[in-house]
């Protein structure tokens, strides 16, 4: 069976997340409000997103100079790539985070296997950041990161994603294979929820424990 490795960016490739820096430095009003919508059910991710940096009206190069120096990938994650490119599992990145950004780090890493990114295009504006996001493919799907996984398995693809966050989490019980960042909310609701996952803090756990082709 073909195998595919879907992995959220904040909090998961890089330790911090740079999504909550930029909102905590640059965010005006109750950004924090959307969070708590989203938790309950009554916005979806990409309804939180949008609203939230809408509150947001500074630059991309103000938003890339506060995150240089704040920003460290998770141990070993460069070394997971190579892994992936010796046995040629695709990788793609499903992020709810700024293109940009994740376009930025990578670009550090050097990396000569190609990693597709998901995730909404930005585009700054007098009010704020707006994000525009694909629409769904399958109706069940509660949001984009589910959808790609729903999107892969219809392919005949094993699915294994990597996550931390509660946006993770539908993505994440939807695949065959979940990693999850270990004492992170979404390893807290996967356990409320009794859905099956490993948890990691260093991408060679992953490594190890990763059925290859």
């Amino acid at each position: 069976m073909k195998h595919i490795v879907l992995l959220d960016f904040d909090g998961t490739i890089i330790i911090e997340d740079s999504a909550l820096l930029v909102l905590k430095r640059y965010g005006s009003g109750n950004w924090r409000k959307y969070d708590d919508q989203l938790l309950k059910g009554e916005i979806s991710l990409e309804e939180c997103l949008s609203k939230q940096f809408s509150l947001i009206n500074v630059t991309q190069a103000d938003i890339i100079h506060v995150l240089d120096g704040n920003i460290a990938f998770r141990p070993n994650f460069k070394n997971f790539v190579l892994f992936c490119e010796k046995f040629q599992i695709p990788l793609v990145i499903v992020s709810a985070g700024l293109d940009f950004v994740i376009e930025h780090f990578l670009e550090r890493l050097k990396l000569n296997y190609p990693i597709p990114i998901v995730s909404g295009t930005t585009k700054f504006n007098f009010n704020g950041i707006s994000f525009k996001f694909s629409e769904l493919k399958f109706p069940e799907s509660n949001n984009f990161k589910e959808d790609l996984v729903i999107q892969y398995k219809t392919q005949g693809y094993s699915v294994t994603y990597v996550g931390d966050g509660s946006g993770d989490f539908h993505a994440a019980k939807r695949a065959d294979t979940a990693f999850v960042v270990e004492n992170s909310e979404l390893a807290r609701i996967c356990r409320e929820n009794e859905i099956k996952f490993q948890a990691f803090a260093d991408f060679n756990f992953i490594i190890r424990n990763l059925r290859t082709p």
